[in-house]
């Protein structure tokens, strides 16, 4: 069961806790109550426990009994209370407990202003620095009114809202110190002295944010070469096909071909060119390309045989072959050819369906959603529209692209003519609408068609970086044209779709319109449980 703070007051409400002993109290109640106030091991809030703190210096005792503490969170790993556990058997939170907790919290190595006791039945906490006044907690809640106090306890305790009210705290004991002041000039000196520490104060947040995104993406980078290592060289090939994946999947599967001996690295050149020359999306086509171009940089030596006869006969004319094929769609015919019309025709589709009736929403969900994340993620991971909108739009076109690219040649020519023409007519009668604050996505995927598309600017950018080694390939004038033409100079290169060459029934559109149906809403149900979902009703039904 998820926990959440509904279902931490319906088990704090209904428990009696008078037959638990500390150890109960910790681990049935407490741990539940600091995962939800934001607080866990191994985070950024971790949470120290008596087992993690070894005081260097002695400690303080009353009587024979050592005092140690339960809990010690942090928050950013900075640590700003105590909570000390004690026995639900006794109902009523003794002074000397508190005196216990207040003798822990004020050692030279803890040093947190406040302290925190709960026995189960009821929760308070107290301002070191209020001593005198043991009566009086700064806050208390109770089994019986948790429902209603919660909200202000995780405004307080949290680790969201931990810094917030200490700050309050310390502008109330600002106010108290000047409220019995006789020199206006002692105030305008403390807010100098506070205007001169504005500005290192700048600093060091600042800096403290370059940090957490140094962390931030030096663990990603981690996490990302940790996972390509531990996956298996099929895991890296089906990757390949995403038109998202970075570069550093196709990096790591030729790193492991320079390494492997020559016969298995032929069979790894194999295994990608056997996808290859199936139904592959433009994606993979050029995470090939870029293989193919590093083992001919390299002079990569591959296993002697029937299909692989050296270098020179074997990379170069396969890179010849890669490149001429995807600056011609593969020919004015065929089912690479088909393929290659399918695959920005789906990215198209999915673009416009998503931006004509999606964007506003889509808008309203981030800002709701920024406001409710805590600001590590917001530095960490900032939230766009465009974030948002991008994966939708991907996982709607490799749906349609899985719905048609399995039927024969002809068809796919069918229905490329089908899914244009119901483009444009959502675009007349729903009109693309822009991100908002000027945001972007990378490709433009709405744009897709005769003018513009993946595959070929993908190629000509590839091979842009690589002007050099062109020169060994002994490319024609004319290929070497469209590879260093510049936009729009090269829209005029892209090959384009004869729509007078197909003829759709009645029948044909009705079966294309179902299975466009039937494979958006099945990302539909992915995306719903995000609130995502709606789009394809106002869309298709409205």
């Amino acid at each position: 069961m998820c926990l959440t703070k509904d279902s931490l007051v319906a088990y704090w409400s209904n428990t009696d806790f008078s037959k638990f002993n500390e150890t109960d109290v910790r681990e049935n109640f407490i741990s539940r109550l600091l995962y939800v106030l934001g607080y866990s091991k191994n985070t950024v809030h971790d949470v120290f426990t008596e087992e993690s703190l070894k005081l260097a210096t002695p400690f303080m005792r009353i009587g024979r009994k050592k005092i140690k503490i339960d809990y010690v969170p942090t928050v950013r790993l900075k640590s700003f209370w105590i909570l000390e556990a004690k026995p639900g058997s006794v109902r009523q939170i003794e002074q000397g407990d508190i005196l216990q907790a207040y003798l822990y919290a004020v050692h030279p190595e803890v040093q947190v202003p406040y302290i925190v006791l709960c026995n189960g039945w009821e929760l308070q906490i107290y301002d070191v620095h209020n001593v005198p006044d043991w009566d009086k907690p700064v806050f208390k809640i109770s089994n019986t009114d948790c429902a209603k106090k919660f909200n202000d306890l995780h405004k307080i305790l949290s680790a969201e809202s931990m810094l917030r009210f200490h700050r309050q705290i310390l502008l109330s004991r600002i106010k108290d110190t000047f409220e019995v002041e006789l020199d206006i000039k002692q105030l305008n000196v403390f807010f100098s002295d506070l205007i001169s520490m504005k500005q290192g104060l700048s600093q060091r947040i600042e800096e403290n944010q370059r940090q957490l995104l140094r962390d931030y993406f030096q663990q990603q980078e981690k996490d990302i070469q940790t996972a390509m290592k531990s996956a298996s060289d099929d895991d890296l090939v089906q990757e390949m096909s995403r038109m998202d994946t970075p570069n550093l999947v196709s990096n790591e599967y030729y790193n492991r071909m320079l390494k492997a001996p020559p016969k298995i690295r032929t069979k790894m050149l194999r295994a990608m060119e056997c996808r290859y020359l199936g139904r592959p999306r433009a994606a993979f086509r050029c995470a090939y390309l870029r293989i193919l171009l590093k083992a001919f940089q390299d002079e990569l030596p591959f296993e002697r045989n029937s299909l692989m006869s050296g270098i020179e006969s074997g990379v170069q004319d396969r890179l010849n072959r890669c490149i001429h094929g995807h600056l011609t769609y593969f020919g004015s015919r065929g089912l690479g050819n088909a393929l290659c019309f399918l695959d920005r025709e789906v990215c198209k589709l999915a673009a416009v369906l998503v931006k004509s009736g999606h964007m506003e929403r889509m808008g309203e969900l981030v800002q709701n959603y920024i406001g409710t994340r805590p600001i590590e993620e917001n530095i960490t991971q900032p939230m766009s529209v465009a974030r948002e909108v991008v994966p939708l739009i991907l996982s709607i076109s490799e749906t349609l692209w899985n719905v048609f690219s399995r039927d024969q040649e002809i068809e796919i020519y069918k229905v490329v003519k089908f899914i244009r023409q119901l483009t444009i007519n959502i675009e007349k009668k729903y009109p693309l609408k822009s991100y908002p604050d000027d945001d972007n996505d990378l490709l433009g995927y709405e744009m897709f068609g005769d003018d513009a598309d993946f595959l070929i600017n993908a190629t000509c950018n590839i091979l842009w970086q690589q002007k050099k080694l062109l020169s060994k390939l002994k490319l024609d004038d004319e290929t070497q044209r469209v590879i260093f033409s510049h936009y729009p100079e090269r829209k005029a290169y892209i090959p384009k779709f004869d729509d007078n060459a197909y003829v759709l029934s009645d029948d044909d559109e009705k079966e294309y319109m179902q299975r466009i149906e039937k494979g958006i809403a099945f990302v539909a149900v992915a995306f719903q449980s995000i609130g995502k979902g709606y789009v394809f009703k106002t869309i298709f039904y409205r």
